[in-house]
């Protein structure tokens, strides 16, 4: 590969690069600094779901879905979502009222599917995590929701074209978040 000196905007534009190399969208990735700490930083999850749909189809995937945190067993999610132990993997992260967690979650099927959640502009009002439990709450029953779809027959890919599948996704989606509410 190139070499350049490391910036954020050299390691801005590599970013692009491996993007627009797996056919994924960049126009949604704003990357202001190399530490996702600012809060002009942007990415939207539609290109996290396809960069983890590219990352699942690479041939040394397991090295990669190993570094993952394990749903009931490790790190963030080590005490999260009990019933599906051993079936996320994934990612969490809270910073500056935004919670998120994205990675993969395996269906009742056998099949992993590529996700990928974030609320912004959860208020801050208390010295400890209350705020954002109902955040990971229903982050948690979305998981549960993609989880325990029996029959689902697509295996994560960087084009998620079916739109069925994709209505089929947001009813459930839409249908976990009333519950919530």
């Amino acid at each position: 590969g190139r070499h350049v000196p490391g910036s954020w905007e050299n390691g801005g534009q590599a970013l692009r690069a491996f993007l627009r190399k797996n056919g994924i969208d960049d126009r949604a990735l704003a990357p202001m600094d190399g530490s996702g700490l600012s809060p002009q930083n942007r990415v939207s999850t539609r290109m996290l779901t396809d960069l983890l749909a590219v990352m699942y189809a690479r041939p040394d995937r397991k090295d990669y879905m190993a570094s993952l945190t394990v749903c009931g067993v490790d790190g963030s999610l080590k005490d999260r979502m009990p019933d599906l132990k051993g079936r996320v993997l994934g990612k969490t992260g809270y910073i500056g009222g935004v919670s998120s967690t994205s990675g993969y979650v395996r269906t009742n099927a056998g099949k992993w599917l590529a996700f990928s959640f974030v609320y912004n502009e959860i208020p801050d009002r208390s010295d400890d995590d209350s705020d954002v439990k109902p955040y990971t709450k229903l982050q948690d029953e979305a998981c549960g929701v993609l989880a325990s779809w029996p029959n689902i027959s697509a295996t994560p890919a960087s084009n998620c074209a079916d739109s069925s599948e994709i209505t089929a996704s947001m009813a459930q989606r839409d249908a976990v978040v009333s519950k919530a509410r």
